[in-house]
């Protein structure tokens, strides 16, 4: 509508500078003499049609932002956070990072607990990290970096893949459980995550290990 509204603006000044328009649609004639002075009032009118065009995109695009930012909710706290991939027959591969007092720990899994009830998880621990402060807010850095918060509630599969993986998701962010699942296919920036934690887990990620001493050990 404003762009209407410019293009009229526009198109008035230009009929004045010539002294062929009229004004306001009334039928007064702009006079010679007075031509300059209707000029310079209109070019004022541009100035202000102008500004009120870039301040509407600046505002439309801000709202357009609001909108899309409201799409990417960002992850305060964590008490806990798994993966857990199924491809093959070595049983379910699971990355797990859970809060504790002192900070963190992360845990790789690898084995048939979800298949036999005589198999516990804990007997399937294959790597495990314990860690302060700084391996929390690594965890907690790429759960927003990947926007992890953003995968509740997905659910998509893939029926033309005939030998692929599936995966479920769990965690509690922010005090509120969350959940996944799908079958050769992932939301954005799964499989970036789970790669980033079995960094963490084989000591190549320095950010979180401020303390050298502290390294991935195994169980």
């Amino acid at each position: 509508m404003y762009y209407d509204n410019l293009r009229q603006v526009l198109t008035t000044y230009a009929a004045l500078y010539y002294n062929k328009g009229t004004i306001f649609g009334g039928g007064i004639i702009i006079k010679r003499k007075i031509r300059l002075a209707a000029a310079a009032a209109l070019t004022v009118a541009v100035i202000i049609a102008l500004g009120s065009c870039a301040f509407l995109d600046q505002l439309l695009s801000i709202l357009s932002g609001r909108k899309e930012n409201s799409n990417e909710m960002k992850t305060n706290g964590f008490e806990s956070i798994e993966i857990c991939m199924y491809a093959d027959e070595a049983g379910t591969r699971s990355y797990k990072a859970e809060k504790t007092e002192k900070g963190a720990t992360l845990s790789y899994y690898q084995g048939l607990w979800e298949f036999f009830d005589d198999v516990e998880q804990e007997d399937c621990l294959k790597q495990h990290v314990v860690g302060g402060e700084e391996l929390y807010e690594r965890v907690l850095e790429l759960a927003n970096t990947y926007k992890i918060k953003n995968w509740d509630g997905f659910s998509e599969s893939d029926n033309d893949v005939l030998d692929g993986s599936s995966f479920n998701f769990y965690a509690t962010l922010d005090g509120e459980n969350i959940y996944a699942h799908g079958s050769n296919a992932f939301p954005e920036g799964f499989n970036e995550f789970r790669d980033a934690l079995w960094d963490i887990l084989q000591g190549n990620d320095e950010s979180a290990y401020p303390d050298s001493a502290l390294v991935p050990a195994a169980p």
